[in-house]
Parts: structure tokens; sequence; C-alpha cells
């Protein structure tokens, strides 16, 4: 654990270089809590609360056949790769919908431009090329929080696919609103989710064949589900 704890960049660094020079000051030395260490806490405002007691009281109802994807249309985050990975006859009468932000539409993410890679065009080209109309939904433009947690409340799933990321608080809203997760190990989810069967780990670096059979797997869950609900309501 420790080895790999030291391979990653933010903690090597600390571990490596700035402990070493407090400790020659005399001061004590670091002691880090990583992000995947805990589950991080979901405060929603009044009309968000509102939302999920709505969902909870309606928590017997059919859901739409949709998996929402979250996150900057960067790399890291994973949805080109993932769509690269999918073959159409996976998802079944799933579709997947994709909310993110490019960089050319956020200010604060247009100044990283030089730095931070925009992938959209090539998952709108994916799209195009690979997906029948309406399998694959996007939103290039950042929503309001409570329309996003609107959608949670109304969708069957939540994939997070990142290469690289940390703990996203975007999985603790998902499980508050009754979304079962299919995340990446790489995307450094609380360790403690790993024991429940509504979260299914998967890695990112996995061939598209393996990719593929995990997430099938995952969405025979969702549809097992969501029968066990319709006949606890008939």
């Amino acid at each position: 654990a420790d080895a790999e704890y030291n391979n990653d960049s933010d903690y090597g660094y600390l571990k490596r270089v700035v402990e070493p020079l407090l400790e020659a000051d005399g001061r004590t030395r670091i002691d880090l809590v990583r992000d995947d260490a805990f589950a991080k806490p979901v405060v929603l405002p009044v009309e968000e609360r509102a939302l999920y007691k709505r969902t909870i009281d309606a928590a017997g109802r059919e859901r739409e056949r949709v998996l929402v994807y979250v996150g900057h249309y960067r790399p890291n985050k994973g949805q080109l790769t993932f769509l690269r990975k999918l073959e159409p006859a996976t998802l079944g009468g799933f579709a997947v919908e994709l909310f993110g932000v490019r960089p050319a539409n956020n200010p604060r993410l247009l100044e990283m431009a030089t730095t931070v890679d925009d992938d959209w065009d090539a998952i709108r080209a994916e799209i195009r090329t690979r997906f029948a109309p309406g399998q694959i939904v996007t939103h290039e433009d950042k929503i309001p929080h409570l329309d996003m947690m609107r959608r949670f409340a109304t969708a069957s799933g939540l994939v997070h696919y990142a290469s690289s990321d940390r703990n996203p608080r975007v999985l603790y809203e998902a499980l508050y609103f009754g979304l079962p997760l299919f995340v990446s190990i790489q995307s450094m989810p609380y360790v403690g989710l790993q024991c429940h069967k509504f979260v299914r780990l998967t890695d990112a670096d996995a061939a598209p064949a393996a990719m593929n059979a995990e997430l099938r797997s995952w969405l025979d869950y969702l549809d097992a589900k969501a029968d066990q609900k319709t006949k606890m309501a008939s």
C-alpha cells in the first residue's frame, strides 16, 4: 500500500520533498488522509432536500433507462475513452447522457486551455459515427445544480470512467438519489464502496471486451432492480 501511495504524484512530493524539509527545521512530520479514505458528505440546499424527499417518497416508481455521466470534457474524466471502448449493442435499451462543460464555454477552464485538452470534438465525432440517434445525449454547458439533481432523481445509474480523479463528490450525490454506480478504480472512490453490490468498480485500463462485459453485467443488475420494484408496486 505504501508503494502505491508513494507513486501518487501529490502524496509522493509531500513525503519526499516537503516532509524532510519540515523535519530538518524541527517541525512535525506530515500525516495525510488520502481522499479515498472517507465518503464525502452531501449537503443539499433547501430546494434539493425537498427534491430528495419527493424522490424517496416515490422510490418504487419506474426510472428512465438512462445512465448519467458527469464531468468536464477533459481526457482524465474518461468520456472519450469510455465511448471508444463501448459497443453500442452493450447498452441494450439504455441511453447515456453526458453532462459536462467545454473549456471554450467556461472562463475558468478557458484560462487553462493551453494545458488542458478539450475532448468535445472527438466525443461528438465518436457519437456521430458509431452510435444510433439518441443512444448518447450530450450537454456542453453548465446546468444548475438543482437541474442536475432532478436528472439524478429520474435516471437509472451513474457512470464515471475517469483515468484519474480524486473521489469526486458526484458519486455521493448520485448515491444520495438512489443511483447505482459504474465507476473506475482510477476515480479513487471511497474504499468502503467496494463492499456494496450497487457499486460496480471497474478498471479504466481494461480491454474493451472486458469493459463491455462488466458494463453489461451491471446493466443486467439495473434491469433486475427495476423488475423487482415493478413487482413490489403491483
